[in-house]
């Protein structure tokens, strides 16, 4: 249980910090949720990297012949040559081109998240209670409506860069993990105040490509 320690501890963090965030995105406070979902996927790495390495046992073969001597009892004594049990810490490092790239399933999951809380804030927007005053509700009324319309487009490229993202990760595809990363930054042209929520992902997808690019040479 030792050995799993700092990784429970890092994934408690990102659970702790994932809810914090949360709450932070659904009161619209947007640079505090922004620096909590970062640490969320940081703690996430974290947490993966510090994962016990398992250890892999395998014996050796001997070179040496098999010897038979005589005894002074005039008995045949055959000497066997002796097996090296060998322990390898490495093996779990060898990846396969089908190894699945962790950055892009934590951007996955982040983007989903995001996704949410878009949607939370939209239907929030769009559900403001009446004042009374006819003039106010009628400006807050114009004021929701320009920003919801300004948040589609922002919302449909950040859901269409999702899609890429789970085909990288899926399929192990560098030309999807591209794309997904492209996608978040027109995301973040259209929507500069929300940029936080996909600064992380549009970076894992780059860390994402690079690796499957390197896998697939």
């Amino acid at each position: 249980m030792k050995k799993y320690g700092f990784t429970i501890v890092f994934v408690i963090v990102a659970l702790i910090n994932l809810g914090v965030a949360v709450y932070q995105f659904t009161h619209n406070d947007i640079t505090l949720g922004a620096v909590n979902t970062a640490t969320v996927a940081l703690a996430s790495y974290l947490a993966y990297i510090t994962l016990p390495e398992k250890e892999t046992i395998y014996v050796k073969e001997s070179n040496r012949p098999i010897i038979e001597t005589q005894d002074n009892q005039n008995n045949i004594v055959t000497e066997l040559p002796l097996k090296t049990e060998i322990r390898s810490k490495n093996a779990n490092k060898v990846k396969t081109r089908n190894s699945r790239v962790t950055s892009l399933l934590v951007s996955s999951i982040m983007t989903v998240i995001y996704i949410g809380i878009l949607i939370y804030i939209v239907y929030d927007v769009t559900n403001i209670k009446s004042t009374g005053d006819s003039a106010y509700d009628l400006g807050t009324a114009i004021g929701a409506s320009l920003g919801v319309m300004l948040l589609y487009p922002h919302m449909a490229f950040v859901f269409i860069s999702f899609i890429f993202n789970v085909v990288a990760y899926v399929w192990n595809l560098s030309w999807s993990a591209l794309v997904a990363a492209i996608l978040y930054i027109v995301a973040m042209v259209l929507m500069p105040t929300y940029f936080f929520g996909i600064l992380v992902q549009m970076i894992l997808c780059f860390i994402g490509y690079s690796k499957l690019k390197k896998t697939n040479i």
